[in-house]
């Protein structure tokens, strides 16, 4: 039985329609997470916070996915495997209010959505503990899995 995570359907007149899934998301090695830092406030500038997160250390961080896409009428599916070591993930967001939201909103909104107020993801970026380190590796592998009818 396949968990859904994401589902896209994408009218496409060259294409027929085009369906797109993430399912079975798995995590391994949650534990091996050091060295972070969350709500960090960006010197001279007060609307940025800065967050980071170390990933596989002592052992690789790891996940896995299920990717579906339908084209042409004909299903394919990959696994595709993500493995991490000794990795910094580093996300930089911005914290400004959308002050036209704000005063059309009572609490009961606010709870419901509150990423209305925010503005969003400034970057993203994902490297190495350091230039030289030695350990540092990303293994991906995707692989074809046979769909029955």
């Amino acid at each position: 039985l396949m968990s859904n995570l994401f589902s896209a359907y994408l009218p496409n007149n060259m294409l027929g329609p085009v369906v797109f899934k993430l399912a079975d998301f798995n995590v391994f090695g949650a534990d091996q997470i050091f060295a972070s830092q969350l709500l960090r406030p960006v010197s001279g500038e007060p609307h940025m916070l800065r967050h980071s997160v170390g990933l596989g250390a002592p052992a690789p961080f790891s996940f896995s996915v299920r990717l579906k896409l339908v084209m042409l009428g004909k299903p394919h599916e990959w696994l595709v495997n993500v493995s991490l070591s000794h990795f910094l993930l580093n996300l930089s967001t911005s914290v400004l209010f959308e002050s036209g939201h704000v005063t059309t909103m009572n609490l009961a909104q606010l709870l419901q959505d509150p990423g209305r107020l925010l503005c969003g993801i400034h970057a993203l970026s994902i490297a190495p503990t350091s230039h030289v380190d030695p350990g540092a590796t990303l293994d991906i592998l995707l692989r074809s899995d046979r769909i029955s009818h």
